[in-house]
């Protein structure tokens, strides 16, 4: 309760919803069903204070609502929720961000060195089908501490399941081990390893020592993209590091089912 009347001293919530946008750059003769959506944003900061303000602790989710009637539609906009953190019954968006305020009220009565936290997470449609929607979800967050931690997810949603796409279900079972090695040279090139050189020695975290290709993958309209966060399998200072393979080279590799992704 004391967490609560405190937040209410300090905090004030804005809540501002975009213009529809009906994001279909795209779209294709073949995707007749791609959904429409609007970009919505929810932000909460410290005592009214300006957001664009280095000096301003605030919390912010844009995320896509989709606005096209159905299952389908009504599902990724719980999922997208869920990623957020809201869950059905005991949490709401704007319970999220009141209690993220109230850590740091409390932070505030705790500390003779007070920063300023932020926690800003975007979702955007990476790229529609009528089949799949692949969501974008970037997060820069800074609770104290060196430096923040940036990180980028994504998701693949399967319309005709209306779930998560996993990895295993797009790709052929009795192809995934030709697929490996093919994305592992094409890791190797990038990094400018040739094919024997020790990957842990070469200053990469893989288990085992053996290269694998993460879960965190993007269907876009060129190909898959998967994406190893910093600290996945490199120091901090590697950053971001991205693996590129086109349609093409992946077509071959691709279950019947989804085969048409990139018509």
């Amino acid at each position: 309760m004391i967490k609560q009347l405190l937040f209410a001293c300090s905090a004030t919530v804005l809540i501002l919803t975009l213009a529809t946008s009906c994001r279909n750059k795209n779209r294709n003769n073949n995707a007749t069903d791609t959904l429409g959506y609007e970009i919505k944003s929810l932000t909460t900061s410290f005592n009214n204070c300006n957001v664009d303000s280095p000096d301003c602790s605030h919390i912010t989710y844009t995320f896509p609502f989709f606005n096209t009637p159905g299952a389908t539609a009504d599902s990724l906009n719980a999922y997208i929720k869920f990623m957020l953190g809201e869950k059905t019954g005991s949490n709401t968006l704007q319970k999220t961000q009141n209690n993220f305020m109230a850590d740091y009220t409390t932070y505030l009565k705790d500390t003779d060195t007070p920063q300023v936290w932020y926690s800003q997470t975007n979702i955007d449609v990476a790229y529609q089908h009528n089949k799949i929607v692949s969501l974008k979800i970037e997060m820069d967050d800074y609770t104290g501490g060196a430096h923040g931690m940036i990180s980028t997810a994504y998701q693949v949603f399967d319309k005709t399941t209306n779930k998560v796409l996993m990895q295993p279900n797009l790709i052929k079972k009795d192809k995934a081990q030709e697929l490996l090695a093919i994305a592992e040279r094409s890791f190797r090139k990038n990094a400018e390893l040739n094919d024997t050189t020790d990957l842990e020695k070469a200053g990469y975290w893989f288990k085992d020592n053996s290269f694998y290709l993460t879960e965190n993958y993007c269907v876009t309209s060129d190909g898959i993209t998967w994406l190893y966060n910093p600290y996945e399998i490199a120091p901090y200072a590697q950053g971001t590091i991205e693996l590129f393979l086109t349609k093409e080279e992946l077509a071959p590799y691709i279950n019947e089912t989804y085969k048409d992704i990139w018509d």
